[in-house]
């Protein structure tokens, strides 16, 4: 089903207001009234999405799932499934002092066992073991456990929690998130939906990554303004800092133009970054629990849903609607864990910025594709005619999409009684019918 999505056509493109004079001699007959006429990065993307276009949209729905590898998340799908798939993201599965491999994980879903399968994985510092994101399919092409509707899916034992590093330290199981692809046919706008395969890192200590990669995606210019949406999903966001009064801060870059991404859209500074490359900070502590942190967001976005996973801690998922200006061919953008001074007089100690993992199969980006809005009008500038008169119509076409349209052709058939003349703009007759090949 999805490579017809990915064939989806891209309609008309931009047409200016123009007009065709259509020239012919009324015959002796009855009076004619007037006729009218109307109309990148090192990242790698999900197989299938880079992107699929046609009439798609994507909800996302996620859960925190510490300290006891459970979790529940609700979703409402409001059209037929196309694709649906879980990530979980945190460290392997670890049963009775024995590692098993770690490019499987396996949770129960209702009940149901789940096998995910890793689509990447980060060391950590130290004797702290690596970070997955696992994905299994729970599509109509998987484990079938998505519909359209009302969706609650319960999550539950992953592994049991063992190490050998120290308690608490690097043995994580953070959380999950459910990202659906549904279907919107019969859609008046085609949209183009993008989802990376892979997580990065960021830590808030020195030495180590201040910040994620930059993120971007090449989209198509339109010749207007749009809307676009863009979810990301964090795992590691510290659910203790509400108890301790603290918030380790974390920081949303964003940058929108044409040509090629920037590869940096921030510079660490003192006391605060500052963007480079026209980086700007669009959105602050959207995934961390509130009081004591604040989430904010900026131009160029302008709305925001979701954020820290109340039900099990250290995970979360947000959305942000993002304004995309005219002609733009790419977005991008970056992730940071500030990095503020220590505060020694409280306990525990103030670490300074979060450390997380973004990750990228439970954080896509959706645009709607650039598409026309045609018109088409013809007058002839008369009520009434006599035989030999010779009429001229004028045929005005315009585009009032953000985008353009091509192989464009306008035909228009003869009245009874005329005999044709002539027609601008390339215009020729044959058997009664007049056409323009206008191209792009």
């Amino acid at each position: 089903m999805r490579d017809s999505f990915q064939k989806a056509s891209r309609f008309w493109r931009v047409l200016p207001l123009l007009g065709i004079l259509l020239i012919v001699v009324l015959a002796a007959g009855p009076a004619v009234a007037p006729a009218t006429q109307a109309e990148g990065a090192p990242h790698t993307y999900l197989p299938g999405y880079e992107p699929l276009e046609g009439c798609v949209d994507v909800v996302v729905g996620s859960t925190g799932m510490l300290p006891d590898g459970a979790g529940t998340i609700n979703l409402d799908v409001p059209g037929p499934v196309l694709d649906a798939w879980l990530v979980w993201t945190g460290t392997q599965d670890e049963v009775k002092n024995v590692v098993t491999d770690p490019n499987v994980s396996e949770i129960t879903v209702n009940g149901a066992p789940v096998t995910g399968n890793a689509k990447d994985m980060l060391p950590q510092r130290g004797e702290a073991p690596p970070w997955y994101s696992y994905f299994a399919d729970v599509g109509p092409n998987g484990y079938q456990m998505v519909n359209q509707g009302a969706n609650s899916l319960s999550l539950a034992g992953w592994g049991p929690l063992f190490s050998s590093t120290p308690p608490g330290r690097g043995t994580r199981r953070n959380g999950a998130s459910l990202v659906v692809v549904y279907d919107t046919s019969p859609c008046t706008r085609a949209n183009a939906l993008y989802i990376y395969e892979s997580i990065d890192f960021a830590w808030w200590e020195t030495g180590y990554e201040i910040g994620t990669d930059v993120i971007s995606h090449l989209i198509e210019p339109a010749n207007a303004d749009r809307s676009a949406r863009l979810y990301t999903s964090i795992a590691g966001i510290d659910h203790t800092q509400r108890d301790n009064g603290l918030c380790r801060g974390l920081r949303f870059w964003y940058e929108q133009g044409t040509g090629v991404p920037p590869n940096e859209l921030f510079q660490k500074m003192w006391p605060e970054s500052i963007g480079v490359n026209g980086g700007a900070v669009s959105a602050d502590d959207i995934w961390n629990p509130i009081p004591p942190c604040t989430p904010d967001f900026r131009a160029p976005a302008t709305a925001l849903s979701g954020g820290f996973s109340e039900n099990g801690g250290d995970y979360g998922s947000a959305m942000l609607e993002i304004t995309v200006p005219t002609g733009a061919t790419h977005v991008a953008y970056q992730l940071e864990s500030e990095t503020p001074p220590s505060i020694p007089d409280v306990d525990p100690p103030f670490r300074g910025g979060e450390s997380f993992v973004w990750v990228g199969s439970g954080s896509p980006f959706i645009i709607d594709i650039p598409s026309p809005d045609l018109t088409v009008t013809k007058t002839d500038g008369v009520d009434t005619a006599d035989p030999g008169d010779t009429l001229t119509y004028t045929i005005d076409f315009a585009n009032l999409g953000d985008g353009e349209g091509e192989n464009v052709t306008i035909t228009d058939t003869l009245p009874d009684y005329v005999t044709f003349v002539s027609a601008s703009v390339g215009g020729t007759e044959a058997g009664g019918v007049v056409t323009w090949n206008l191209g792009t």
